[in-house]
């Protein structure tokens, strides 16, 4: 089972993220590999700092900016000390709910069924929640004063072409298997 946190957005103090290029020379806070190379890729430089410390790396002007969902920054309060929103659902997050084998095996067949149906009806749950969430929170951080820009979706073919080079890191990372994944996701409509 997945669980969904939803889309990754920028916030920043600096200026408007209106296209990959306004990245260039900022210090965005970033929260892994892949992503940090988006980041690189689009001219910034990312930052890894634990998520309890971003606030106060915003407020003295230690980082420029950082990404995280927007449930996360109201929660956290960035609309504090990050003037800008940048909605271009750069990354999705989720989360894996795992079992190990060995415990699985030994469960009933019947328990399995169980499971295996209330994960998939929670799953869904999650993904319509999750949605609900990044709309209604964004909207709260414009109503406390963060400018929000959406990124239209005619812009997204130039920020998907100037994240070109977070994809090849990716592939060279995860080989044909990764390849092949990226082609389906691309190609779904």
């Amino acid at each position: 089972m997945y669980a969904d946190y939803g889309y990754a957005q920028f916030a920043n103090n600096v200026r408007p993220l209106k296209s990959p290029e306004d990245f260039k020379g900022l210090k965005i806070r970033s929260i892994g590999d892949i992503p940090s190379e988006m980041i690189k890729a689009y001219g910034a430089s990312p930052v890894f700092l634990g998520a309890g410390e971003v606030y106060t790396a915003l407020q003295r002007k230690t980082i420029d900016g950082a990404t995280s969902g927007t449930t996360a920054m109201l929660q956290r309060h960035y609309d504090e000390v990050a003037k800008y929103l940048t909605i271009n659902n750069y990354s999705y997050l989720e989360f894996i709910l795992a079992v190990n084998k060995n415990f699985w095996d030994r469960l009933p067949e019947k328990t399995k069924h169980l499971l295996t149906e209330t994960a998939q009806q929670t799953e869904q749950w999650i993904r319509a929640k999750a949605k609900e969430e990044d709309e209604r929170t964004a909207k709260e951080l414009a109503e406390k004063g963060m400018e929000v820009y959406v990124v239209p979706e005619s812009d997204l073919p130039k920020w998907k072409k100037a994240a070109q080079p977070a994809r090849e890191v990716y592939i060279e990372r995860a080989g044909d298997l990764g390849k092949e994944l990226l082609d389906i996701v691309e190609n779904i409509q």
